[in-house]
């Protein structure tokens, strides 16, 4: 599914971008170039979208300029202001967060550039001429009625979250919130951190997790397809095998499949029942690549 997503998405963004300054056209103008704008490049999630953007430009034969702005605002505003005054015909931008780069997206509006946002609104979309990605408040709802039935109605929860301030994670956690307070009140938040997305980083807190006192221990929760791609062939050595101690030691367990709309691939909503009858958490039957790495059955439940 999140798969789908990412070609879904890059194709409506290039195709969106690149036929924005002529819309008949379907292939780009030899004197055309397009820039594409990354919050980072540090996860798989980000690492496949570029790449899906890359491949589509290419085959619309437009030029294509990939700018990574290793999560820092001050630097994406200034990658939009380079392509303004370099005279690209249009951007593709994943904003680091929702404030801070409107005005200069307005000035490269105002310069003649096509527009687009992906993955990530900004507060005032209506500078940009339109946005590609899925609904994040609507996701972290999703997320979190699946936790709240699992530990039905009642525990305690724990949050690993994007960068703050960006759309994704003020959208995720407005929707965690909306859920419990207006259905699963006896559900408190005990728990929340970020990790930016950056996939060491959250390695990092699953192996702080370990010293937790034993009645605070829980498990962190991976759903199968992003656990297939931080174990995927291209993974350097350390960070895979850090990943399968976590999974050997039990603090990192890969479910079934969870909510379709996953905040990506980035360690999901988990929860902890601290109590002697642990509340199970129960996912969709899927394929999981715990399975493979261990020749364990796919879980169809697991306890935090």
């Amino acid at each position: 599914m999140k798969k789908s997503m990412i070609w879904l998405t890059a194709l409506m963004a290039a195709l969106l971008l690149f036929c924005l300054p002529a819309s008949a056209q379907t292939k780009a103008k030899p004197d055309q170039k397009f820039a594409l704008l990354m919050s980072h490049m540090d996860n798989e999630f980000t690492i496949q979208l570029s790449g899906a953007v890359q491949e589509k430009a290419k085959e619309l034969g437009a030029k294509l300029t990939l700018f990574d702005a290793r999560n820092e605002i001050a630097r994406q505003i200034g990658q939009v202001e380079t392509v303004v005054t370099q005279g690209y015909t249009g951007l593709m931008i994943e904003p680091v967060a929702v404030d801070g780069v409107g005005p200069a997206l307005a000035a490269a509006k105002k310069a003649g550039l096509a527009v687009v946002t992906i993955d990530q609104k900004i507060t005032q979309q209506n500078l940009v001429d339109c946005y590609v990605g899925a609904n994040p408040v609507q996701g972290g709802e999703m997320e979190m009625e699946f936790i709240g039935k699992a530990l039905q109605g009642k525990g305690n929860v724990a949050f690993l979250l994007g960068p703050m301030g960006s759309d994704a994670q003020l959208g995720r956690t407005q929707g965690y919130t909306n859920v419990i307070k207006n259905k699963y009140p006896g559900i408190k938040v005990v728990y929340q951190q970020t990790a930016n997305w950056r996939t060491d980083q959250a390695l990092k807190l699953v192996d702080e997790s370990r010293s937790l006192p034993p009645d605070e221990q829980f498990a962190w929760t991976l759903a199968g397809w992003p656990m297939s791609q931080v174990l995927w062939s291209g993974q350097t050595a350390a960070r895979r095998e850090r990943f399968l101690a976590a999974m050997r030691g039990g603090r990192l367990v890969p479910h079934t499949r969870g909510p379709r709309e996953t905040n990506r691939g980035g360690l999901e909503p988990l929860g902890r029942d601290r109590g002697p009858s642990r509340a199970p958490m129960t996912y969709f039957s899927d394929a999981s690549p715990g399975s493979a790495v261990f020749g364990t059955p796919v879980p169809g439940f697991l306890k935090c």
